[in-house]
């Protein structure tokens, strides 16, 4: 029986709600998992996207720098908001991420858990209010604890946790606890490897996924 592998995507709006965001890791990992997509801002996007067209309306593209802010602010809206909802939305989004991963849980006798930006929130959070929840590993990357637990987070009972950081990633960092192992990875690709967009590197970077199979998955 194949092992699965649960995806819980970071903030940023999903194009229609549809899974494909982790396309790159899932090929470069490989066909020996299969793998599920957790979509948890279908809860939110709707109402952010309603929000955002309420108090901005499109220029013309006539006046292009009035379209360059227009844009600007969605991207922030995109991206900021669902860490502003996840105060609001908190009991949703875990909801949605629980329900996947006891689908596959029925499904496969190993379950591991990737988790991505704000997704780490939603599954640590999962985790403790649930401590039935025991994936066979949980990967977290683009994690930034620190902010926004305020150094109050710990290593979880009986889960084997590994948390990848890259250094140029402003959003990613090591968590420092015992029970917890933290691996720096050096993105490869130069556009993203150097600069604070580091934090989309490992969504594209095969070295990423080589950290995972020999780390985790003890293949290579």
């Amino acid at each position: 029986m194949k092992e699965a592998i649960l995806l819980v995507h970071g903030i940023g709006n999903r194009i229609n709600n549809k899974p494909g965001w982790s396309s790159n890791i899932q090929r470069y990992i490989g066909n020996d998992y299969d793998y599920k997509e957790t979509i948890w801002n279908e809860v939110t996007q709707k109402e952010e996207s309603d929000l955002f067209n309420f108090y901005f309306k499109r220029p013309s593209f006539w006046h292009p720098s009035k379209l360059i802010n227009y844009f600007i602010k969605k991207l922030i809206f995109d991206f900021a908001l669902d860490a502003t909802a996840y105060d609001y939305y908190k009991d949703q989004m875990i909801s949605k991420v629980e329900k996947d991963y006891l689908e596959l849980k029925c499904k496969y006798e190993k379950v591991s858990i990737l988790a991505y930006s704000l997704g780490t929130w939603i599954t640590y959070d999962l985790m403790k209010n649930n401590p039935s929840i025991k994936p066979d590993n949980y990967i977290t990357f683009g994690c930034n604890f620190p902010f926004h637990r305020m150094d109050k987070y710990n290593s979880l009972p009986e889960v084997k946790w590994i948390n990848i950081w890259e250094n140029y990633d402003v959003l990613s960092m090591p968590l420092k606890r015992e029970g917890i192992k933290d691996i720096e990875f050096k993105a490869e690709n130069i556009l993203l490897s150097w600069n604070p967009i580091a934090h989309l590197s490992y969504l594209k970077s095969r070295r990423f996924c080589d950290i995972i199979k020999k780390e985790i998955f003890c293949r290579y």
